[in-house]
């Protein structure tokens, strides 16, 4: 019954493959709870799809303890999920080793969570190559961390969006467009925000738009890919018509409230223009410690330099 479940998941028949997922989990099946778990917190089930991991857990599957913990984590009960992490470790599952290595990099013991890495790859975590692939790029071996990025590249569209921004990076702009593109039409978000981070080099910016508002429209990741919300306002106010600033300030907003420094900078520019320089330089000061102060610091600079209307030559 879980293999069934996790077999029509792949192919989106979600209605069908609860079915058989609960069937399996009230039967006791560990995996099939913990799948059970993973489908109900995709349909934004949370307290059913966690209380199945949590029992998923205490039936002994290692997917459950990590997934568990992972929500636990959000909850921000980070002893526990350490402790599940541990567990799932012990039975030697890659995503244990996975997490766990998060654990120890933000305790600054990297070479502990360097250790857990590689195993976590041995393993066949997908997220854990990413990692050790961005490790070997700092000591200089881009040679290993593209081989680490085209495996992980293997496990779905996620994945091969990571690809593709590491082509893009590197000046691949013809080997990146692709593989961001097969993601894209696997539904993967990341990928429409570099397809519209590359679009926007181009001097494309309609289809760069396009991808950014494509991006935003996936409601189930993260604060909404903030930083395609930032890019997005950039682009808007480059049109100067009114109904994109509208649209262009409440991606800002949306944005500081996420804690975007670049954020920040641009939704300072509505107050200037309003007359309201008080409010204005508060949000500079703001930026000054945000995350992404760098990258905001870079941005005003560039607003601060950019050529006025009447410098502008078209």
């Amino acid at each position: 019954m879980t293999g069934v479940g996790i077999a029509l998941i792949a192919e989106g028949k979600y209605d069908e493959a609860e079915i058989y997922l609960r069937q399996a989990a009230e039967h006791g099946n560990p995996d099939g709870m913990a799948n059970l778990g993973n489908l109900l917190l995709r349909q934004k089930r949370l307290a059913e799809g966690t209380e199945w991991y949590r029992k998923a857990s205490v039936a002994g599957s290692a997917y459950g303890m990590v997934n568990y913990g992972l929500e636990l984590a959000k909850m921000g009960r980070n002893e526990e999920a350490e402790d599940l992490y541990k567990q799932a470790a012990t039975m030697n599952s890659a995503g244990g080793l996975y997490e766990l290595s998060q654990v120890y990099a933000k305790q600054g013991n990297d070479e502990q969570s360097e250790l857990l890495t590689e195993r976590a790859v041995a393993g066949g975590n997908p997220s854990a190559m990413l990692k050790l692939a961005r490790i070997m790029l700092q000591r200089g071996n881009p040679t290993k961390a593209e081989e680490l990025y085209r495996r992980a590249a293997k496990r779905g569209p996620q994945y091969q969006a990571a690809l593709g921004e590491y082509l893009a990076k590197q000046g691949r702009i013809g080997e990146a467009e692709p593989v961001l593109e097969r993601a894209a039409e696997h539904g993967e978000p990341y990928a429409y925000h570099c397809l519209g981070v590359i679009a926007a080099g181009k001097g494309e910016l309609t289809q760069a738009i396009s991808h950014y508002r494509t991006a935003i429209g996936y409601n189930s990741i993260p604060d909404a890919l903030i930083q395609s919300k930032v890019n997005l306002a950039q682009l808007l106010l480059m049109t100067r018509e009114d109904d994109n600033e509208k649209e262009a300030e409440q991606l800002c907003r949306d944005a500081v409230a996420a804690g975007s420094g670049q954020g920040m900078v641009l939704l300072s520019l509505f107050h200037k223009h309003r007359g309201e320089d008080d409010e204005a330089q508060a949000l500079i000061e703001r930026a000054q410690s945000a995350e992404d102060a760098g990258a905001a610091s870079a941005l005003q600079e560039y607003l601060n330099t950019a050529p006025t209307d009447s410098e502008e030559t078209g």
